[in-house]
């Protein structure tokens, strides 16, 4: 008899008279106990479940960007492969040491909004609407959250949501206290319930907060709570840490690996260059990146003793990973998206004592498109058929099923804006590898990851290499259903010649032109004044905000050697923004102190090419233009010169041109320019690169 129906029992004999029940015993005890029982069903949250009743409760959490390798229990087992041998993660280790580590947990979508679509509705991108970051997550999506929802479960979501620039209550959940975009590292803003309020700290530790007060006031009944911490995704470093993290690990040193130096088979190396990009390989990168992921296992650590000191620990399903891998300088990159190993692996940590054995180690394929239906399966409800994942809840038990997948489908799509990562599908074995890229037949992959495990030799011109894989490939489309979707954002040639390529003429001096639309105003006429001068290329798109330029840079700086950068970034970070679009009730951006943070990386990233940089100064806001405080432009600009006058760079004074001609170069209400004004804007930017290419003869 359950703890529910003896409470009842209890309370009727309290209070009953002794005689009557004597009597009437038999249909007493029928009674009592069906109407305990009915008002258990009805009503779970009036009795405290014993716990062999109790349903499980789950607790997610993953980090943007970790990779699977940055823990202390992987570096450990590496040993003299490990990047990062001395870095350390107790409570990542404290949870493998309790649960259950699979070494081969992987993203169907290495880009953050993708694989967060992923982990809640159990399906491929192709198929769940999300194939991008700038696209908002459908509101009648069915997740693991409604359904658990549906079941009686409490739900919650707290922390970084990613979706485009998304607004408003999570959808799917009873509650959330999250963050609109990447919100930023020290006092974000929070929408409680979609409400806007101030926080002060740093944001995974606010979250952190959030989810154990959260867990306090919804322990009497099985919840599903999913936290997203924003560590370690960029910025990073600096301000961007509390100041107990910000120089953590100086002096250590992170170690090459095989495929430095070896290129994307996507950006060719350039023969004519003196040096190649290297992507994210700079030491203090790594340094930065994995104090971020130790911030991150510092809030798991409190988020696990929370369990402890409310007694869930033994009830809580914990699930701790990551939406993608990262690249730290491996093939020249940076970033994500592609599918080489490092991008496309992730951490993945489970727990559940009543279930699940302690310190296993398991190297089964497992998907993030696997978590929903585990959840689902753990909680005792039905699992859609449209959901593509698998539950792996026998798996963790133990039991391994003997149909376990031995191949998976992985995908990419373009996105415009977010690099030249071109659409990719690929099928990825236990111990190999085939990637193509539609269109470009000449740059498919096929590595041997058991003898390769660096993805170093491309074996596609070896057609028994090939052939097997190509069939799986074939097999795995069928089974997912796969197609571009429509909604996939699709390469777009360039409307004007202003973002068109332009070919090199041998012996001149190779120019590099980043900005906004401010910019593209005048790219053509800078690049005629300096037509026997040098070669002016820009970059392929508007330069956006400073967040914008950190996910691109890496694209934009390409293959080649730069001999000068000019370059600006500024009006995209002050305008204000209101569920997507301009509106001076909405928030910036990037505050001052986090442009001032983006743009010092944004800043050293270019110093690192060789290349003279060249400052550009944001040009004037004026009254009344939409999403913009006429003035602020100055306090920007006040932060970027003190950045350049820091980093000894050198600065094209824009702002200062402008001014007194305003009246007759600039658009009414508008930042954007009249052609006199482009071409006045040209030949000051055109000077400034001819002096930067040849100091002291002008």
């Amino acid at each position: 008899m359950g703890y529910a129906c003896r409470s009842a029992f209890a309370l009727g004999w309290a209070t009953a008279d002794m005689l009557k029940i004597r009597v009437m015993q038999t249909f007493t005890r029928t009674f009592l106990c069906r109407a305990a029982l009915s008002l258990f069903a009805a009503h779970a949250c009036a009795f405290p479940l014993h716990a062999a009743e109790r349903k499980p409760n789950f607790l997610f959490i993953y980090t943007d960007d970790q990779r699977w390798d940055a823990m202390g229990a992987v570096q450990r087992e590496q040993g003299e492969q490990a990047r990062f041998p001395w870095f350390k993660s107790p409570n990542m280790d404290r949870l493998a040491a309790t649960g259950v580590r699979f070494r081969n947990a992987f993203a169907t979508c290495s880009l953050c909004a993708p694989s967060r679509a992923a982990f809640l509705t159990g399906r491929y991108n192709h198929l769940n609407g999300i194939t991008n970051n700038h696209t908002e997550f459908p509101v009648d999506s069915v997740t693991h959250a409604t359904l658990l929802r549906a079941a009686g479960y409490k739900t919650a979501y707290i922390g970084k949501w990613h979706m485009g620039e998304q607004s408003g209550q999570r959808p799917g959940f009873d509650y959330s206290a999250s963050f609109i975009g990447h919100g930023r590292y020290i006092d974000c803003p929070v929408e409680i319930n979609g409400v806007s309020t101030p926080t002060k700290g740093w944001i995974d530790d606010v979250s952190t907060d959030f989810a154990i007060g959260w867990m306090k006031q919804n322990r009497e009944r099985p919840f599903s709570l999913v936290v997203g911490f924003k560590s370690p995704h960029s910025p990073r470093g600096g301000k961007n840490l509390p100041e107990r993290l910000r120089n953590l690990y100086t002096g250590e040193t992170s170690r090459p690996t095989p495929n430095f130096g070896v290129p994307a088979i996507f950006h060719p190396p350039d023969p004519t260059a003196a040096t190649q990009p290297q992507g994210l390989a700079e030491n203090s990168i790594h340094l930065d990146y994995l104090r971020h992921v130790t911030g991150a296992d510092e809030n798991l650590g409190r988020l696990l003793d929370a369990l402890d000191a409310l007694g869930l620990a033994e009830d809580t399903v914990v699930v701790y990973t990551s939406d993608n891998g990262y690249y730290l300088g491996e093939h020249c990159l940076g970033d994500k998206r592609s599918i080489y190993e490092e991008s496309l692996r992730i951490p993945m940590l489970v727990r559940y004592p009543r279930l699940f054995g302690k310190g296993k180690v398991l190297d089964e394929m497992v998907l993030n498109i696997d978590l929903a239906p585990t959840f689902l399966d753990l909680a005792g409800v039905a699992v859609p058929r449209e959901i593509q994942g698998v539950s792996w809840k026998e798996l963790a038990a133990g039991h391994t099923p003997p149909n376990w997948r031995q191949s998976f489908l992985a995908e990419y799509f373009y996105e415009d804006g977010g690099g030249d990562t071109p659409t990719l599908v690929g099928v990825r074995s236990a111990n190999a590898k085939l990637v193509t890229y539609p269109g470009h037949p000449e740059w498919t992959e096929v590595f041997d990851l058991a003898v390769d495990p660096y993805e170093i030799k491309n074996l596609a011109a070896d057609p028994a290499a090939k052939a097997k894989l190509s069939a799986e490939l074939d097999t795995q489309m069928k089974a997912m259903n796969y197609a571009v979707p429509a909604n996939a954002d699709k390469p777009r040639p360039p409307a004007d010649p202003t973002l068109a390529a332009v070919k090199d003429q041998p012996g001149l001096p190779r120019v590099l032109l980043i900005g906004d639309s401010i910019s593209m105003g005048y790219t053509l006429q800078v690049r005629e004044l300096l037509k026997s001068k040098a070669n002016l290329h820009r970059i392929p798109t508007n330069g956006g905000s400073t967040q914008d330029g950190l996910a691109g840079i890496e694209s934009w700086l390409g293959n080649g050697k730069w001999d000068v950068i000019h370059f600006n970034w500024g009006l995209h970070d002050l305008k204000h923004l209101k569920a997507g679009k301009l509106d001076l009730s909405g928030p910036q951006v990037s505050t001052v102190d986090a442009y001032e943070t983006n743009l010092r990386a944004l800043v050293k990233r270019m110093q690192a090419t060789g290349a003279k940089l060249v400052w550009a100064t944001t040009t004037p806001v004026p009254e009344g233009a939409d999403g913009r405080i006429a003035g602020d432009e100055l306090k920007y600009n006040e932060v970027a010169s003190r950045v350049m006058k820091d980093l000894d760079v050198a600065t094209d004074d824009l702002h200062a041109l402008c001014l007194p001609k305003l009246t007759a170069w600039q658009l009414r209400k508008n930042v954007h320019f009249k052609a006199v004004g482009c071409a006045g804007l040209a030949a000051k930017v055109a000077i400034a690169i001819e002096t930067a290419l040849h100091p002291g003869e002008r």
